[in-house]
């Protein structure tokens, strides 16, 4: 699986939910909450930040794996520049990774 070239864009993902367990998970503000995501895409880096995983636990997922429905990966790495570093998009995985990361 190959990491493509996307646009960075609005994230259409952002909502009470995510922004409640950012802030539990990292103890910020609202507001710092929402400019952490507030894009299409995210580094590894700020993934696991949020996360409170480590950054080798998010490259992992982000690694290709063989399943019974084939080739997979939890995180789709994505290249939001020509020659920068690989971003994770921000799609229904990630979301609901951070809404699971939250400890009860």
């Amino acid at each position: 699986m190959e990491a493509e070239t996307v646009s960075i864009t609005p994230n259409k993902r952002i909502s009470a939910d995510l922004i409640k367990a950012i802030v539990k998970n990292m103890g910020v503000t609202p507001d710092e909450a929402t400019f952490v995501v507030q894009y299409n895409v995210i580094t590894p880096l700020a993934l696991a930040k949020i996360t409170n995983r480590s950054i080798s636990a998010i490259q992992n997922l982000m690694r290709p794996r063989q399943t019974n429905d084939g080739i997979t990966t939890t995180f789709k790495k994505v290249y939001p520049h020509a020659f920068g570093s690989v971003f994770v998009l921000f799609d229904k995985n990630c979301y609901d990774y951070i809404i699971n990361s939250v400890k009860k």
